[in-house]
């Protein structure tokens, strides 16, 4: 069974991509830059895509997804209202929603133009 892990490095500014083999061994598949800190991540229900949080310029940003071996294609962004600090999406993939500690507020986001699941 084929397993992709994404790792966040808010540090660094990349998100790590793994393969995961049966004997529980990672291997670097690939390392994405991001624009920024990265955040939380959540991957969409169809598996399609990386749907990943970053600050300090406070935004949500879309990454295709390869079958093959999970590497990443940047695909799409979307600005939010505050610093992400929980990501996820509805069952179909159609809405992100994103919680802010420090703003106190939750955003919910359409995927139009997007690409979703």
């Amino acid at each position: 069974m084929k397993q992709t892990v994404y790792t966040a490095s808010p540090e660094s500014q990349q998100i790590h991509v793994w393969s995961l083999n049966h004997e529980g061994t990672l291997t670097l598949v690939q390392v994405v830059d991001v624009p920024g800190q990265v955040q939380p991540m959540v991957v969409s229900p169809d598996k399609r895509y990386l749907y990943v949080g970053v600050r300090p310029e406070f935004r949500v940003l879309a990454y295709r997804i390869a079958p093959d071996d999970g590497a990443l294609t940047f695909a799409a962004e979307s600005a939010l209202p505050g610093s992400p600090t929980h990501i996820s999406t509805d069952h179909h993939g159609r809405f992100v929603f994103v919680g802010s500690y420090n703003a106190g507020n939750v955003s919910v986001t359409r995927f139009t133009g997007w690409p979703a699941g």
